[in-house]
């Protein structure tokens, strides 16, 4: 059965990996995020993290950096009133790029998440709970925001890191209540 929270998800993904335009200073503008998935990855396994959740920036082939994008959810909230379900799930989207005071990469994240917001931003349908006569409706219950901007350790790498936040609200027509 599919969810509101998994249409969300695979939209958010899609959105990701082809309509966020930021520039690289390694890799130039580019267009789509890089090792986008619709859950969260983690290993130290370091041809995984080469392979997976990191982008080619040079020609050796050891010229890899973290970068990667992941989907989930970490909450979900409702409520029933009459023949109609609504709930409210939060979509969180956690980035993760490798740390180079050299590359400025502190100014090319930041840049990033701008990017990403405008692309969510786009994408929502403000202030209504979706057409309620459609089996599963959709529309977003705030404005995504990222809530969380800072420093981690990824996969053995030190790396900015950002979480999004975005509510997606599914109201639901359930079966007549007798």
């Amino acid at each position: 059965m599919t969810t509101e929270f998994d249409t969300a998800r695979t939209n958010a993904v899609t959105f990701l990996t082809t309509e966020v335009a930021y520039t690289s200073p390694l890799t130039g503008p580019g267009l789509g995020l890089p090792n986008v998935y619709n859950r969260i990855r983690y290993t130290i396994e370091p041809n995984v993290v080469r392979s997976d959740l990191a982008e080619k920036v040079g020609a050796g082939a050891q010229d890899h950096r973290v970068h990667t994008w992941q989907v989930t959810r970490r909450a979900i909230a409702g409520e029933r009133n009459g023949n109609f379900r609504d709930r409210v799930h939060e979509m969180v989207i956690r980035g993760y790029l490798a740390f180079s005071d050299a590359l400025d990469t502190e100014g090319e994240f930041q840049a990033i998440i701008e990017a990403v917001l405008d692309v969510l931003e786009k994408h929502v349908q403000w202030g209504s709970t979706g057409d309620c006569t459609d089996p599963v409706a959709l529309s977003h219950a705030r404005q995504p925001e990222a809530e969380v901007i800072d420093f981690v350790e990824y996969v053995g790498v030190l790396c900015h890191h950002c979480e999004i936040i975005v509510d997606v609200r599914g109201v639901k027509v359930l079966a007549a209540v007798a």
